[in-house]
Parts: C-alpha cells; structure tokens; sequence
C-alpha cells in the first residue's frame, strides 16, 4: 500500500507463532524478512487494520496475545496494547527521503500452520525458529530479530500437546469455557451476521454478537463489549434467555449463556472483517439459513420459554 501522509505513517505488525516458530514474509521491493503487517487506514483503527493485513497476506485465524481492558465502558472501544512501538525512517524519493513509519508491535498465535502465499505482495512466506533468528544467512534487520526473539524468549505460545484425535490426554485437567450469544431487537428485527471464520467453525452461518466472558466480568459487561466490538451499536436492557451446553464442536466445549437485548444506536458495521462479511437486520419470520450451531435454539426459546438446552 502506497505511503498516506507525507511525513508519518502509521503501521502495525504482527508476530505470528505456531508451535515454537515464528511467521515472516519476505517483501519484495524490500528485499528482507519482515512480519505480516501494514498501514492503517484511514477509516481504521490498529486492531482492525492488524486484523485485516493478516487476513490479506497470510489467510491464518489467529489471536492477538496483548492485553486490553474486559470492561464495558458506553462509546468506548478498548484497543490491544502493543508489545512494543518505534519509529524508524523509510526511504522513498518521493518524499525526499524523509518519510517515517511509527510502528505498533502485537504478538499473535495462530492455531493452523497452513497460510497461503500472497504472492503479489511477497516473494515467500515461511515459519522460522529461534535458531534460524540466528542465521546471518536471512540478513535480519536487527529491530526484526529482536522483536521475534523476544516473542518466543518470553514463551508468548505454549503449544498444547494433541494426541491423533485433537484431545487434550489428561481430561482432568479440561473446563469448558463461557460464551454469550446476544439476539439484538429493533423495530421488530433481529440482527444477524454471517461468519466466515477460516478454521471452518460456522464459516456461512448466521449468528449475531457474541464471545467469551472475561474473567471478573459481568454477564452485562460481557454481552455490551463484544457488541460494540464486533457490530458497533450500543445496547441495554440485557436479559436472560437460555442456557446451552454445547459439546457438538469437540474437543471444544462451551457453555453458552443467550441473551436478549435491545438496540439503543448506532449503524451495524463489520468491525472484524476476518471473521463476519456482514451485518443485517431480519424479520423473525424470515431469518436467514443456516443458523450458527445453538441459535436455533436461541429462537425456540424466545418463542417457547424454554430456558435449558444439552446436547
């Protein structure tokens, strides 16, 4: 992407690890290895341009390492701190070499190691290990070096060890986790989106907003947070509606907590590109197909009362 200010540009990058490697791409006007990563847009903020160039030029699913507040707080969107930031002069004539980037610095993991190769954009991709760090051979850019070692020097991934089936072979040791799932009402309609998650879990089904509960989190917190995270509309007057214990994702296992709630402002707009292609509002007697794994059961209880499911 073409440079957007004159003077700084503003970039975030991410170090990608699986299994004790780290992720680089080797650009191709530069020359050298780099991590995944870009300029921020001017219509976005850095997690959603961090979001968006790894989509673009590695196609993993991945989570971000760095911390932000788990709290609720009306018109305020929490942002990942960056592991580290610097600024650094870029070369380009036309500029008069005088164009700089300041770059935001996030740690991620990705559970697949399966990326795809942009090739537009990079002449290869490749998982490299500590030793390879150390390798004069890939003539690494110091700050580079530095940023991937630090990443895996502090064990940011402890890879769980599967046996051939995906489980985790002490199930003692296992807990499901807690998710919400939130039925927006305005005027009458719900909102849904449709996933498109790259592991294959709901990808082209309907859902509307959802996700983990935070530790010390409320259920209200919760539920108010990832709506604004993943739609960017404001609700209130969260209510129960259901309790599902959902083991049909094995070896994943949740207990999801369904909500409803209504609308109080704001436009749907897809906040998280890599994981929704979009938001719409549908009459209850004409949702969208297919529904993403327990809200079918959402609607059967918001039409029938029923307020436990177990698969």
């Amino acid at each position: 992407m073409p440079h957007i200010h004159e003077k700084i540009d503003y970039v975030v990058v991410a170090y990608i690890m699986n299994k004790g490697r780290v992720l680089m791409i080797n650009h191709k006007k530069l020359k050298m290895w780099l991590p995944i990563g870009g300029h921020i847009e001017l219509d976005e903020d850095p997690d959603q341009a961090l979001l968006r160039e790894i989509k673009e030029e590695c196609g993993l699913e991945v989570k971000i390492l760095n911390p932000k507040p788990s709290i609720y707080s009306e018109g305020t969107k929490f942002l990942h701190t960056p592991s580290f930031m610097d600024i650094h002069s870029i070369s380009d004539p036309k500029f008069s070499n005088t164009h700089k980037h300041v770059v935001m610095v996030y740690f991620a993991t990705s559970e697949s190691d399966q990326f795809f190769h942009n090739q537009e954009e990079h002449n290869d991709i490749r998982w490299f290990t500590k030793e390879d760090l150390d390798n004069p051979e890939f003539k690494w850019n110091e700050s580079v070096r530095y940023y991937a070692k630090e990443a895996l020097k502090n064990n940011i991934q402890k890879p769980m060890e599967l046996n051939s089936l995906n489980v985790v072979d002490d199930k003692k040791s296992l807990r499901p986790k807690v998710g919400l799932g939130i039925l927006i009402f305005k005027d009458g309609k719900v909102l849904l989106g449709k996933r498109i998650h790259s592991n294959g879990l709901g990808n082209g089904e309907y859902a509307g907003t959802g996700g983990h509960l935070e530790y010390m989190e409320s259920i209200e917190a919760c539920a108010k947070r990832e709506t604004l995270e993943e739609a960017g509309v404001e609700i209130e007057n969260v209510r129960f509606l259901c309790v599902v214990n959902v083991k049909e994702y094995a070896p994943k296992h949740y207990l999801d907590i369904g909500l409803v709630a209504d609308w109080v402002s704001g436009e749907p707009k897809t906040m998280e590109p890599d994981k929704l292609e979009g938001w719409n509002w549908y009459d209850l007697h004409n949702l969208p197909s297919p529904l993403f794994g327990m809200v079918p059961k959402y609607f059967e209880s918001y039409k029938t009362g029923i307020k436990y499911w177990d698969n």
